[in-house]
């Protein structure tokens, strides 16, 4: 019976662990305002998200929503695309200056700008644009005469030192807690060879494949995420027992790769609540 309890809670806990987290999706904008970096020391942004919302709905959505100007309300219904836009409740972000406006958390990959701009009271509104990178910069034109404009720039150096620092995060993370349980198990030390070996396939995989499971996570809720936590678990369990045949029992391995990527999670749920509490 204890053996089925603790089976059980081993698994709820995987659904929970966002594994070899790293950093959060994010998007940069620089505002330009009829040809010029936009003069206002503060201004606003949202990121509009299109949805096939009611009206009771939009309102219940309106009252949790944080937008960083009153402004940025908007509600558009798209005839084309049959869906509302309207400001993306996980976008995190919008407090601008020095003509950038940035976003991170949960951002929809196909979206709209909203900006407000004090210095002449107006709202601007861009064309519906598209995520295609992880961490996605964008410029953005804005003229007096309503015409809008954005596209993405080039953002292969920003994501590869994005990876390189998830990277280097997570190994450093779990190698000192695979130390403790190896000293705790008293196995082999050799062991921390095949950690670091685990961290490097399973990081870049999940990094490949977090776009595709965050467009996903907003089809079918949080599946996608707890199916990759799964994955990672197994995987890196698979790798470390693999390579060490001899050293380790399967058992051991697995609980290895358990506790790290717990590990992983509770550091993410601690700089989670740092940005929550540096962002209200």
């Amino acid at each position: 019976m204890r053996k089925a309890v603790f089976i059980l809670a081993s698994l709820l806990l995987l659904t929970t662990v966002h594994a070899d987290v790293g950093p959060k999706p994010s998007a940069a904008f620089h505002v330009k305002l009829d040809g010029v970096d936009v003069q206002d020391e503060h201004f606003y942004a949202a990121m509009l998200g299109c949805d096939n919302i009611t009206q009771e709905k939009l309102e219940e959505v309106k009252n949790y929503t944080r937008l960083s100007h009153p402004a940025l309300w908007i509600e558009e219904y798209d005839d084309s695309k049959l869906c509302t836009w309207y400001p993306a409740t996980f976008a995190w972000g919008g407090d601008c200056q020095n003509r950038r406006c940035d976003f991170t958390y949960f951002l929809p990959s196909q979206f709209r700008l909203a900006v407000y701009i004090p210095s002449i009271n107006r709202t601007f509104i861009t064309r519906e644009a598209t995520r295609e990178n992880f961490n996605s910069r964008f410029d953005v034109e804005l003229f007096s005469d309503g015409r809008t404009e954005i596209h993405e720039t080039n953002m292969t150096n920003e994501t590869m030192t994005s990876f390189i620092l998830a990277l280097v995060a997570t190994v450093i993370v779990e190698l000192i807690f695979s130390f403790a349980y190896i000293k705790w198990r008293k196995l082999q030390e050799r062991i921390l060879i095949s950690v670091v070996i685990a961290n490097l396939v399973s990081v870049t995989l999940l990094w490949i494949a977090l776009p595709l499971f965050e467009e996903l996570s907003f089809l079918l809720c949080c599946l996608p995420l707890i199916f990759a936590e799964v994955l990672v678990v197994l995987l890196e369990s698979g790798v470390i027992y693999l390579l060490n045949r001899k050293r380790i029992k399967i058992a051991d391995a697995f609980m290895m790769s358990l506790i790290n990527n717990l590990a992983t999670f509770l550091i993410w749920v601690l700089l989670l609540f740092v940005s929550l509490f540096a962002l209200f």
